[in-house]
């Protein structure tokens, strides 16, 4: 298996940076909060005055999304962890959500050897699957439109919404798309 390079990896972050922005968009406005409408559980930080955290099962699984953080944990497998402020991606090793603004180092791996690169990708592909339905959802219930204003008044654009679907489908299909692997 070929490793995941700097440059992927690096898109990747710029991806969810401008996705993590797109989620705060969807919670905006309160009577029509698209997080709740697509079934998200939404809980009050009282450590982070003003951010929310939500929630949403996937069987044994949880998505949970918040302006320091997102991810996908639980059911004794890897799971995903994307981190605003340290502009990171890591695998979790946690059965729940990290609490935002506070990871413990020991259950993180950032992806450096071929192991944890594997790790990452992998758990990394679980949460943009997850995404990637959602992004539908959005395209489904509210129009392309919805999105593409998003992107508008977003000040640190990187693809345009349908561009950066493709980026994250193809990123996804990392197996069968060895030129943005590196090989070992």
């Amino acid at each position: 298996m070929g490793m995941l390079n700097q440059k992927t990896y690096k898109q990747l972050i710029r991806g969810l940076e401008q996705q993590l922005w797109f989620f705060g968009q969807d919670t905006l406005n309160r009577e029509n909060n698209l997080l709740e409408r697509y079934g998200f559980d939404r809980h009050r930080t009282p450590e982070h005055d003003g951010s929310s955290r939500y929630q949403i099962s996937l069987g044994l699984r949880t998505v949970e999304l918040h302006s320091f953080c997102v991810g996908i944990y639980g059911n004794n497998q890897d799971g995903f962890l994307y981190v605003r402020a340290h502009n990171r991606a890591y695998v979790y090793l946690g059965e729940t959500p990290p609490l935002p603004g506070s990871y413990l180092k020991e259950l993180l791996i950032f992806p450096l050897g071929r192991e944890s690169k594997r790790r990452f990708y992998e758990s990394s592909c679980d949460f943009l699957k997850w995404m990637e339905l959602y992004e539908n959802w959005i395209d489904a219930t509210y129009g392309k439109r919805y999105r593409l204003d998003c992107y508008e008044r977003y000040h640190r654009k990187w693809l345009e919404p349908d561009q950066a679907r493709k980026w994250f489908h193809t990123y996804r299909a990392i197996e069968s798309n060895k030129k943005i692997l590196q090989e070992v």
